[in-house]
């Protein structure tokens, strides 16, 4: 949490943020720079969302990371299974998921995953699939590129590499996340699923309602 003795909005920064908000680029944003040394400077800018009677936001407005899971959750845990010994970058994935082994797809590697060079395509997604359909649905699939090519960003990659640290932790990303990443850090307002008090200063993404739908 940032304090009220933290530095002062930065001119340019907040120049640039407020022009962003007059000219209708984003409804409004917070930036906060910092370094080792500590936090330098805060600005805040525009409300929560596009309507005018929404609420302003300010340092302590909480974000719905949405796709940034993949680096502040999902990424991170499994360095922290690498760096347990628990796994390998080089390992292919169908170690751990019986799904792959006489897949195609079955030499496909972490690494390859977690630098989206696996080959695999985006499967229809669906609001609220079960795991394991799209984890067959990988396994199946027919019309992927080569593995090791080409970079290519796709959401099944990284939801592969959530459901492996679920088989090899025994621990849901969530769960994993909190306990070895999150309350270590100190960072008791980052997490999936925010309870509902912490519901109005959450900033919503599209199409979801004020983070609820993590």
């Amino acid at each position: 949490m940032i304090s009220a003795a933290d530095p002062a909005p930065d001119a340019t920064i907040d120049l640039l943020l407020k022009r962003g908000v007059e000219r209708h680029l984003v409804s409004g944003g917070v930036v906060v720079v910092g370094n080792h040394s500590g936090i330098l400077s805060v600005t805040a800018r525009g409300r929560l969302d596009g309507e005018p009677e929404a609420p302003l936001l300010d340092e302590r407005t909480i974000f719905d990371l949405a796709s940034l899971t993949k680096v502040v959750a999902t990424a991170p845990a499994v360095m922290k299974l690498l760096d347990q010994g628990k796994i390998k970058l080089s390992s292919p994935l169908a170690r751990w998921f019986p799904e792959f082994r006489h897949s195609r797809h079955r030499k496909i590697t972490i690494l390859e995953l977690l630098t989206h060079t696996s080959g695999l395509y985006d499967p229809p997604l669906r609001p609220s699939p079960f795991v394991r359909t799209l984890v067959r649905g990988a396994a199946a699939e027919r019309g992927a590129r080569a593995r090791g090519g080409r970079f290519r960003y796709a959401d099944i990659n990284f939801i592969l590499l959530a459901e492996l640290v679920h088989r090899v932790s025994g621990k849901s990303l969530d769960v994993f996340c909190r306990e070895q990443i999150y309350s270590p850090l100190g960072m008791r307002e980052t997490m999936f699923s925010p309870p509902k008090g912490l519901a109005d200063p959450l900033a919503p993404t599209i199409g979801l309602n004020n983070g609820s739908d993590f």
